[in-house]
């Protein structure tokens, strides 16, 4: 799976989505003896994050800031893995919340989350559509 050839996914109107230097370095961990690694990592998180993103809700709705702290860990990992640093930093701000037992705006902080990843999503399978018709 290459990134090449690909720039236009990584921007939208506020900027970066994906940094595409951690893409290109997960690449170079392909070339150098994991081949589909970087498909195998895009798959899981496309797969893995609504789930991970709804658990939070429920959380929240729970009053469980253990849990918040928990499953936004997670998600910051996942994200940071893939280039999606926007969403890893959101993440962080809900780990936070969580860690100082603080929820109260976490609601609002899970909306622009799964706002991000709707755009990280979209770059994700445009990259994933580009490699297999390549």
């Amino acid at each position: 799976m290459t990134v090449e050839g690909t720039d236009s996914v990584f921007l939208d109107e506020a900027g970066a989505t994906l940094d595409r230097g951690v893409l290109v370095a997960l690449q170079q961990v392909e070339k150098s003896g994991q081949p589909g690694l970087l498909m195998r990592v895009v798959t899981l998180f496309l797969h893995e994050t609504p789930a991970r993103l709804a658990e939070l809700q429920e959380a929240i709705v729970q009053g469980d800031a253990e849990r918040v702290e928990e499953v936004a860990h997670g998600l910051k990992g996942s994200a940071a893995q893939l280039g999606a640093t926007r969403m890893a930093g959101l993440s962080a701000g809900l780990q936070a919340a969580g860690a100082h037992r603080d929820l109260g705006g976490a609601a609002a902080q899970v909306a622009d989350l799964q706002r991000e990843f709707v755009l990280v999503r979209a770059a994700l399978e445009a990259i994933v559509s580009t490699a297999r018709t390549a």
